[in-house]
């Protein structure tokens, strides 16, 4: 006669999913530096302009002319500067440019970014755990990618 102890059999395998993807990770990260760089670039330019639109202002508010562009006779209707204000206002034109160009690639790495993040695929991992007993020995033998 055969008893049968369900408590003693060794229970049956076991698959954990987990699901991962690598594209999507990259799309975040992509994301969120491609954001940073927008923040950056937009600085840029806003310093530039803030610098460019001050040469035009009296430090003093003493009307004394002491602005460092318009100040002077305009020429062909434009405004002119003197020996430092044309220097600075060179500068803040590379500035912002420079600004402007960052924040354009700021923002294809963040629509780049995101279209990977939000397009990409399910991906799974699997891992089997299955019990393993003979006479002599008992174990477990895991078997996935890892």
């Amino acid at each position: 006669m055969r008893v049968d102890l369900p408590v003693l059999e060794l229970p049956k395998r076991t698959v954990v999913t987990r699901s991962t993807s690598s594209r999507r990770t990259v799309g975040k990260v992509a994301t969120l530096i491609g954001g940073g760089v927008v923040l950056v670039g937009g600085g840029l330019a806003f310093y530039a302009h803030r610098d460019y639109r001050g040469l035009f202002d009296d430090p003093d508010g003493a009307g004394l002319g002491l602005a460092h562009c318009g100040a002077y006779p305009n020429i062909d209707g434009k405004p002119t500067c003197d020996t430092s204000g044309q220097s600075r206002s060179n500068r803040d034109g590379n500035i912002g440019t420079a600004g402007i160009v960052v924040g354009v690639a700021g923002l294809v790495a963040t629509a780049t970014g995101l279209a990977l993040w939000l397009t990409a695929p399910d991906e799974a991992e699997h891992t089997t755990v299955t019990p393993m007993a003979s006479a002599t020995t008992a174990g477990l033998v895991v078997s996935g990618r890892f």
